[in-house]
Formats: structure tokens, sequence, C-alpha cells
């Protein structure tokens, strides 16, 4: 670990989510030259950005909010929704990003939000003494950066794309 590597915090309620209403992890939207907004060119991004920021409405029972910190800033957080299931454990990335600083650097950043995301999943399926951890997302189709940081960390896509969004997943096995 270095002093450029993020504190990971799990946020629980939604009290503390409140530090992400104000998170950047995309460009504004594009304006014509009178001022009027454009549709953004990385929805994805957007919808993503828009989930984290909502996430002191949307935290529910159970949900996990995973911020990494660099001093006081969040540099980066993931929405986590866990499902325990017949010794196998669910966990549902619903939303994720990057903050604006921290992009276009290699995906260090991106690879350890992954990292810590599997750890937190590690951690509360053995703690239930689960088989298996079941890691999944959605990620739009026009996401590449996304979509290479998943299979750097062994991901692979594991239905047809519905609409925009393709289910990607990661099944890790455990010893019990």
């Amino acid at each position: 670990m270095t002093d450029l590597d993020p504190e990971w915090r799990p946020l629980t309620t939604r009290k503390e989510a409140r530090v992400l209403e104000s998170f950047t992890c995309t460009d504004d939207h594009p304006r014509t030259p009178g001022g009027r907004k454009l549709p953004h060119d990385r929805r994805w991004e957007w919808e993503a950005q828009r989930h984290l920021r909502q996430t002191s409405q949307l935290l529910q029972e159970g949900d996990l909010l995973l911020a990494g910190l660099r001093s006081s800033e969040v540099v980066a957080a993931a929405h986590l929704q866990f499902d325990p299931t017949n010794e196998v454990l669910q966990l549902f990335v619903a939303a994720a990003g990057v903050a604006l600083a921290g992009r276009r650097q290699g995906g260090n950043l991106a690879d350890q939000m992954l990292a810590a995301i599997l750890a937190e999943g590690l951690h509360r399926a053995t703690g239930l003494r689960c088989a298996n951890l079941v890691l999944t997302g959605k990620i739009h189709t026009r996401n590449t950066p996304s979509q290479l940081m998943v299979q750097r960390a062994g991901w692979e896509p594991y239905d047809a794309p519905s609409s925009d969004y393709q289910a990607w997943g990661l099944i890790v096995p455990l010893s019990t």
C-alpha cells in the first residue's frame, strides 16, 4: 500500500452515504452554444454517478456502500447489494465509479476498487459459511473500460445483452 492507495471504508447508513452527494465520476452534459443541455455521450457514466449520488436515499438494510478515500476525498465508490441463499452469497454491484481525478491512469484505482469489492464479499461469505461467492453486475455494452476492468479480475459475460447492458459475473468457490 502506498500513500496514493485509498482507504476503503464501508458505509452502511443513509447518513454516512451523504458523503457521495457531490461525487463526480463523469463530465457534465455537453451543451449547445446557447446553453441547452444535450444528451450525455457516455450515458452509463451519468447513470452510475446519479445512482451513487442518490445512495443516501437508495441504501437498503443489508446494502453496503464501499468508499475509497484519500484524505477525506472520495476517489471511488461502489453500491453493493447482498443476497445469501443456500450456501451462496450473491453480491450485486448496483453501481460503481472512479472520480474524474483518478481516471485515465491505467485502471489502477478501478482495479483496487474491484479488489476491495471482492475482499468485502469474501469476508461476508466466510462469515456466513457460504460454499460460493457469486459476484455480478451489469455493464453497458459500449463501456469498454469497465469491461476490461472486470476481465482483468476474471469476470465473464454470462448472459446475452439485455437492452444496452450485459450481465457479467465471477463465481468464487470457498473452502468450508
